[in-house]
């Protein structure tokens, strides 16, 4: 349980307490369907909705009968099918309900500070020019405005993503940014009458991270810093596609489909990381996940091995591979158990990628000893930092995609181990204005950014499970100074508290939202298991 919804103070610092209407999807604009009091043909008249497709079996019965099909009810992306139809909100534990919660408050948070960014800006910007108006699914940020449901989903996950603020989890990925904003779309999408319980919702929610962390754990290769395809693009969709496939309470056979469908809309290169196209990427996922999961709804079907390591065909294995994969296990059986119960989530202190905060609470712990070098009080202290400071070494991992000596934007400085170092470095901490233009462009960083060295040592991989930051500086008269971090505060292994994480959502949405208005969302979201359904929470982003 989150405790006490009160707000921190929006001025207190985030420190660390340690050292180191349906529709109907087309290509077109969508078009909804009218009038709640006829409901769509797929949905039931109970608090579940399920799409009927026996009308469309009938239709197409004689060519089904005429089509050799592989048995698949033994296959993995079956039990992936069955695991996703067949799990029940009493498999949420108190501690998938308590993480599962924090998750969601996390990414509506820095959801609502992204709305405030210029490549939001520029998304929302096309899909109202480029489609015709569908006031559907709210809008981060934006009251008043609604878009479909697809397009809703798509720059509500640009939005998450845009400052590379949202959570991670290993192996490496974005979780929450490419399921929440297709969960809410579709709660949006779904009539008043139809709308489903906060219990549903975490579900859904639920399911869609533990697909994601699934299919990452049949690949050696995903546990590391990646370097082909950026996860969220692969998982991230397949993750979206089965929790709407759950929320919308798809068939088992059904939610195989949306999962291989999701598959063929899946894969972004990493070439556009540190890109203002980054972004992107979870906005697709969450889009292009939630479309696959409505053309299924409606009858369309993929392949039903498209998990599986079939010899000679590559299905899921085109992204990784060493992929091996495995059978979920079945909702019936009694061992079955979530994976974020035994892995806590990532949560960010300042939007960057995940590997700088590794070396910034190094860099941070080195400021501090420079400062009793310096016996300043912080009174110009960045000038008096950068004229002790001769040499800069920082010690991280291989990764050539966050080694960037000299990031010329705000998204290559977010991937950059010298710019949050050298960030850390003069003023303690990095923070969301440290990547201001202005900010990026202060002479005394500039200066301290050309003094940087870095190291790969063969002990430290990259790999956010067993990866350190090592800042080591040597000043202008010999004496050198060390800071380092194996686990900093935020990790999985080091979580945020409570009272940190509500001051992070706070702060990032109190940049959007009136103060009573940001407690009202921390009420909605503490008590989303208990809502019968989950209008609250979607008239307070509205």
């Amino acid at each position: 349980m989150l405790e006490s919804p009160s707000c921190p103070e929006l001025s207190e610092p985030l420190l660390s307490p340690v050292t180191p209407s349906t529709m109907i999807f087309s290509l077109r604009p969508a078009v909804r369907v009218p009038a709640p009091e006829a409901p769509p043909k797929w949905a039931k008249t109970e608090r579940s909705f399920r799409p009927m497709s026996a009308t469309l079996r009938g239709l197409h019965q004689s060519a089904v009968e005429v089509i050799q099909r592989p048995a698949s009810e033994d296959s993995v992306t079956d039990s992936f099918g069955q695991f996703i139809q067949g799990v029940q909100p009493h498999h949420l534990t108190p501690t998938l309900l308590h993480r599962s919660k924090r998750m969601v408050l996390d990414s509506i948070g820095v959801g609502l500070l992204g709305s405030t960014t210029h490549v939001f800006q520029l998304a929302l910007q096309h899909c109202q020019h480029m489609y015709a108006p569908d006031d559907v699914s709210s809008v981060y940020g934006r009251r008043g405005t609604r878009l479909s449901p697809t397009l809703a989903a798509f720059v509500n996950g640009v939005a998450t993503h845009s400052m590379d603020f949202d959570d991670t989890w290993h192996p490496a990925t974005h979780p929450s940014g490419a399921v929440l904003p297709a969960l809410l779309a579709v709660s949006d999408m779904l009539p008043n009458n139809r709308k489903p319980s906060g219990r549903d919702f975490l579900l859904a929610f639920n399911v869609g991270i533990e697909v994601q962390g699934r299919l990452m754990r049949f690949s050696n290769e995903a546990q590391n810093i990646p370097k082909r395809f950026h996860p969220p693009t692969v998982v991230g969709t397949l993750g979206s596609a089965a929790a709407c496939a759950r929320l919308l309470s798809l068939e088992r056979s059904q939610c195989s489909h949306a999962l291989a469908i999701a598959a063929s809309l899946s894969g972004a290169p990493m070439a556009n990381a540190a890109t203002q196209s980054k972004p992107l990427h979870i906005g697709n996922a969450a889009r292009l996940g939630l479309e696959a999961a409505l053309l299924s709804s409606i009858g369309l079907e993929a392949s039903p091995r498209v998990l599986d390591d079939t010899s000679g065909v590559a299905g899921f294995s085109a992204f990784y591979e060493d992929y091996a994969p495995q059978p979920l296990t079945s909702p019936e059986d009694a061992g079955l158990r979530f994976l974020l119960e035994d892995q806590d989530m990532g949560f960010k202190r300042f939007p960057a990628h995940l590997g700088m905060h590794w070396v910034a609470d190094a860099a941070a712990s080195v400021h501090k000893l420079l400062l009793g070098e310096l016996g300043s009080q912080g009174m110009g202290r960045g000038s008096q930092v950068v004229g002790q400071v001769q040499d800069i070494l920082l010690r991280v991992p291989h990764s050539k995609y966050i080694n960037r000596p000299f990031p010329e934007s705000e998204h290559q400085a977010r991937h950059s181990f010298q710019f949050n170092a050298c960030s850390a470095l003069l003023d303690g901490e990095v923070t969301v204005f440290s990547f201001s233009q202005e900010a990026l462009q202060r002479p005394d960083l500039l200066a301290l950014l050309g003094r940087v060295r870095v190291e790969h040592p063969h002990d430290n991989p990259a790999n956010f499970d067993n990866m350190y930051g090592e800042v080591q500086v040597t000043l202008v008269g010999g004496d050198v100074l060390k800071g380092r971090c194996d686990t900093f505060y935020g990790h999985w292994r080091n979580p945020l508290t409570n009272e940190s994480l509500k001051k992070k959502f706070c702060n990032n949405a109190g940049a959007v939202l009136p103060r009573e208005k940001v407690e009202e969302l921390i009420e909605a979201v503490e008590g989303l298991d208990r809502l019968e359904d989950c209008s609250p929470l979607l008239a307070q982003l509205q």
